[in-house]
């Protein structure tokens, strides 16, 4: 991160320019192009960024047009979704996977058989009917109120769908809650979730899923949810690490009500997060990624012939059973390693075994900056902010007001990519402000105070939830007649037990 530089260092230091020098008007006097480097040197600054010095350039931002000057903007810092790009970016899932189908000779006429999105990323019930309405069946959500709003979501879509003329096909949705539920206040109020929203029976159109990752866990799922085996192949978050043993634990207590294990190998996400288009890291990942499906598809094979043998019990037959088995989903890999495992050659081998594997990326829907260097050319950009340049402190340096609490920092710097600027440098951002190094002189004097630009932000998914709201890209400048989506599942719910089980 950048040190920061007090006056009194500045001062002992003669270095920079005086604010007051910092001004619009021409000089009379060459300015040959700072590079960053020299820049950040006088600014006595022993880092730029946390990466790596060849990840400070902006990713391909190509597909993310910028905006015409107008006076008709929103205020600012605000979230600006592309909802073509979404669309787009759907239909590049589905392509993929159909492709792999039709490589693999597996012949399915669900486009999106191969995808459970995970919808942390998007937490917004528009953005998820353009998901519905596309065809996806399979979710993945990390809250409650993700899956509240998730299930209104199926509903309204459902309801209005059975008024049209194409009401026939009946339709079923499975939604993955994919995070350890540990405490009595969070079984209730899924409870509650489900039986407010007539989802408790297993023959519903909506079937919700939970993950366990310990055999304490057991005894708290409810008998009528199904569950899916957390596993732990190397991030150390959550999930068993004795994968064999572990599946067939769940498979003896649960029978046919395990219908899947999930796992996330996001400990390789880094591998290709320099260099945008050195393909020597897209290898790195799969060889790392290779490896690890390798042992656990030894695991899992073996915890299967358990389950199968004449020693199992008749609850671990049930589990892996000639008709649960088409049913049993190994769902693994987010964005930073779907590609991999749709291509590893450990996990084809699940289809023989009457298995099917599913990948669960999320952030591909909007298609962040990191995202850009894990998957380049395959996605579109449909997450921004709109800031509003509101400083220009000294020669080379512009401020806009799009800080840490309007832009996720947690990946450390840059924060974002200006788009239309790939020269511009976001630097460390303070809570409501974020410079940004401009090295060509005449360039930095041509942007005025007021100007709008427009951010990709490094990850899309805590950038998103920072927004109540998002304006649809194609109409920001249309005053207020522009088309706005509310992000209705940011947050948390609040709640005790005892009101829940009221």
């Amino acid at each position: 991160a950048l040190r920061t530089v007090s006056r009194h260092d500045m001062k002992k230091q003669k270095l920079g320019t005086a604010a007051s020098e910092a001004t619009d008007a021409p000089s009379t006097r060459p300015r040959p192009r700072l590079t960053l480097d020299s820049f950040m040197a006088s600014m006595a600054a022993r880092e730029i960024h946390r990466r790596h010095e060849s990840n400070t350039k902006a990713p391909t931002l190509r597909d993310a047009k910028g905006l015409p000057p107008c006076d008709t903007y929103p205020l600012t810092p605000c979230l600006v979704i592309d909802e073509d790009a979404v669309k787009f970016n759907v239909n590049s899932m589905f392509d993929f996977t159909r492709a792999l189908n039709d490589a693999e000779a597996l012949h399915n006429d669900d486009d999106g058989d191969r995808w459970r999105p995970h919808l942390k990323t998007t937490k917004s019930s528009r953005i998820w009917t353009i998901l519905i309405e596309r065809g996806v069946r399979r979710f993945k959500v990390a809250t409650s109120l993700e899956l509240e709003v998730l299930i209104r979501t199926i509903r309204a879509f459902t309801d209005a769908r059975s008024r049209s003329r194409d009401c026939e096909e009946i339709v079923t949705y499975d939604v993955l809650l994919a995070y350890p539920l540990a405490s009595p206040a969070a079984w209730s109020m899924l409870e509650k979730i489900l039986k407010d929203n007539d989802c408790s029976s297993e023959s519903g159109p909506i079937r919700v899923s939970v993950l366990v990752d310990s055999p304490d866990a057991f005894r708290e799922v409810p008998d009528h949810m199904f569950v899916f085996a957390d596993l732990n192949l190397g991030m150390n978050r959550t999930g068993s690490t004795d994968i064999e043993n572990f599946i067939y634990s769940c498979a003896e207590y649960f029978g046919e009500r395990l219908v899947g294990v999930s796992m996330y190998e996001g400990q390789y996400a880094s591998e290709s997060s320099d260099g945008i288009h050195d393909t020597d890291h897209g290898l790195m990942r799969q060889t790392s990624c290779d490896s690890t499906y390798e042992k656990f598809m030894s695991a899992l094979e073996s915890a299967v012939s358990r389950c199968k043998s004449s020693q199992s019990t008749s609850k671990a037959n049930q589990a892996f059973s000639t008709s649960a088995s088409r049913g049993f989903e190994v769902l693994t890999s987010g964005t930073p390693s779907f590609v991999p495992a749709l291509k590893s050659k450990h996990l084809r081998k699940l289809a023989s075994m009457g298995l099917t594997h599913r990948v669960s990326p999320g952030t591909v829907v909007l298609h962040d900056a990191r995202g850009a260097r894990q998957n380049p050319g395959m996605f579109q950009h449909a997450c921004f902010v709109l800031a509003t340049i509101v400083s220009k402190p000294t020669e080379h340096l512009v401020t806009c007001n799009a800080g840490s609490k309007s832009l996720a920092c947690e990946s450390g710097n840059p924060a974002a990519f200006v788009v239309n600027h790939p020269n511009w440098v976001p630097m460390s951002p303070s809570e409501e402000h974020l410079p940004i190094f401009i090295g060509d002189y005449d360039e930095w004097q041509r942007v005025k105070r007021g100007d709008h630009i427009l951010l990709v932000p490094e990850h899309a998914c805590p950038t998103v939830s920072m927004y109540s709201k998002y304006v649809v890209k194609n109409t920001v400048a249309d005053g207020e007649r522009c088309i706005q989506g509310d992000i209705d599942a940011r947050g948390r719910h609040f709640g005790f037990v005892n009101a829940l089980n009221s």
